[in-house]
């Protein structure tokens, strides 16, 4: 925080404010409507951008800072609603999100769930496929940035996108994950 903030009242943001703020503006960029099921699968995927460029800037020693991060993209998510089928471009990906539930559960593509179930069953469904994914990819020629970004876009978009605003969301990365550093400064 600048010491202009300090002497105002300034406070900084907090990664809940942040993830919130970035979403959003991720949606608006990609021109995806902002619904609660967007919001919660844009959240989540950069959360998992956040956590490859982090491991791949800190190489692998900011374990703890990670943990703390997720939970507040985690907590930035809870008052949303919607139904599962929502969170899903296609019927493989519906199904692997609804593997994520227990049977017992009945939970079918049009039930209406919360965010913390709807973030359970995207995170733990893809967080290794994908964060490890996004930490493989060869430097160069990709930016430690690139890759997440793209790896987003097509979870937004879609494999095969009509439009490819990859590299803007490269941008709303890199800016962002300036912002998450410093929430915990």
């Amino acid at each position: 925080m600048s010491i202009f903030g300090k002497l105002f009242g300034q406070k900084k943001p907090s990664n809940i404010e942040v993830f919130s703020r970035y979403a959003i503006r991720s949606l608006n960029v990609l021109n995806i409507p902002v619904t609660d099921a967007n919001k919660l699968k844009i959240t989540v995927y950069l959360c998992f951008a956040q956590l490859a460029c982090l491991h791949t800037i800190a190489n692998g020693k900011a374990n703890f800072f990670l943990d703390k991060m997720v939970e507040d993209a985690k907590d930035s998510i809870l008052g949303l609603k919607m139904k599962v089928e929502e969170l899903a471009n296609d019927d493989d990906e519906l199904n692997r999100i609804l593997s994520d539930f227990p049977d017992a559960a009945g939970v079918t593509a049009d039930t209406m769930i919360n965010g913390l179930a709807a973030w359970d069953a995207v995170y733990l469904t893809y967080v290794f496929e994908v964060v490890t994914e996004m930490t493989s990819s060869p430097y160069p020629p990709m930016t430690p940035f690139e890759h997440p970004a793209l790896k987003v876009h097509q979870a937004m978009m879609g494999m095969n996108p009509k439009i490819n605003n990859a590299k803007e969301i490269e941008s709303i990365i890199t800016e962002m994950t300036g912002e998450v550093i410093r929430a915990f400064r």
